[in-house]
């Protein structure tokens, strides 16, 4: 009995190591898989941006942009304009997505989803600080001349924003005081 009861142990052990090993390995391959993910994810984002610092990369990918979203990024200095006053008007939500066709971002694309995104729910912070370090990695890739021509195409579309609701008796367009400090960002961003 005593060596039936020892077998028995000693089965009932190995079942639960064999289960153990088997959640390990089922935790290392997922690891493995979504580092595979993130390295692939990195590689089409690189080949859409020409950034090659890694860091800026994973600082994208870590807020939502990827490869088929990238052209995102470049309309959302327009998205920070119209959310300075907290809300998002229609107007400006119009200018916006002129813009955002005028870019390459058709409906029902996954940059379209992520711009809808951003105008219906405020973006982190983070994506702005993402931002940042995009058009400063850009900008090293980037001639002076091609570098001058982003800066002005993302500076006037942001101030088309910016005026889309600002209006005083229907006469000009009028810029808020925060949506001036933001556009003052924007611009010390390039």
């Amino acid at each position: 009995a005593i060596m039936s009861t020892s077998k028995n142990l000693e089965e009932r052990r190995k079942a639960l190591e064999n289960v153990f090993f088997e959640r390990e390995n089922e935790k290392l391959l997922a690891r493995l898989r979504e580092e595979k993910e993130h390295t692939a994810q990195r590689q089409a984002l690189f080949e859409v941006t020409k950034i090659q610092d890694e860091e800026v990369l994973d600082h994208l990918l870590e807020v939502g942009i990827r490869a088929e979203t990238w052209l995102a990024i470049s309309i959302f200095p327009l998205v920070e304009v119209a959310w300075a006053d907290r809300v998002v008007h229609d107007e400006q939500r119009e200018a916006i997505m002129n813009a955002a066709e005028s870019h390459g971002i058709k409906p029902g694309s996954h940059a379209r989803e992520l711009l809808e995104e951003w105008l219906t729910i405020r973006p982190d912070p983070k994506v702005r600080m993402v931002w940042m370090e995009y058009i400063e990695a850009v900008s090293k890739v980037l001639s002076g001349a091609a570098r001058e021509a982003m800066r002005e195409e993302t500076l006037e579309l942001s101030r088309n924003v910016a005026k889309a609701t600002g209006s005083f008796l229907g006469f000009g367009h009028l810029v808020s005081d925060v949506e001036a400090q933001v556009l003052e960002d924007l611009e010390r961003a390039f």
